[in-house]
């Protein structure tokens, strides 16, 4: 499952050190072209790497609007418990923060596909599908992979991630992967 999320890791480690920064538009066909995907899988990823500009220009301002930047989904839309029914973030125990990085991860124009079905320590993923998005979708599933699992390394809490059939309804989503705590 890590190599989802090498790239979404890299650029973490690069915004870190001051050297990268999220937002941006590029022309996907184009992109896909030069990728030239094999057996048809297509995961498209850019990464920009350079020095942060401390103030926003007129550009970058339109472009994080009609990007919708700033319409994160709220907690009860993404994060859930057995049967689907909404998380409460007092009920997430250990688990609020690494959710939390996982809403504030950034996805293809704010999608946020991803859903959380937590019981009790085990984690499972799925993704609720975007029409005119479906090449981004496993590239947004691993970013917010990776900011769930960093986050919770950060604390000293540390798991494996498998693909197994969850005895989880989920109408309407696709699973993707679950993430097991380790003793």
């Amino acid at each position: 499952m890590g190599t989802r999320w090498r790239g979404s890791s890299s650029t973490l480690q690069a915004w870190v050190l001051e050297h990268a920064g999220w937002g941006g538009t590029f022309n996907k066909q184009g992109f896909l072209e030069l990728l030239s995907p094999v057996d048809g899988e297509i995961m498209p990823a850019i990464t920009p790497i350079g020095y942060v500009n401390k103030t926003r220009g007129t550009f970058g301002m339109a472009v994080r609007y009609f990007a919708g930047a700033g319409n994160r989904k709220p907690w009860s839309n993404l994060f859930f418990k057995q049967g689907f029914t909404p998380l409460k973030k007092e009920d997430a125990g250990v688990f609020v923060d690494a959710l939390e990085m996982g809403r504030l991860a950034p996805s293809a124009s704010n999608g946020q596909p991803w859903r959380v079905v937590l019981d009790g320590d085990t984690a499972h993923f799925y993704f609720k599908a975007r029409k005119g998005y479906e090449s981004m979708n496993r590239l947004d599933m691993g970013i917010a992979f990776c900011h769930f699992d960093l986050s919770l390394k950060e604390v000293g809490i540390t798991g494996e991630w498998e693909v197994t059939t969850p005895n989880v309804a989920s109408s309407g989503l696709k699973y993707i992967a679950t993430w097991n705590r380790q003793a």
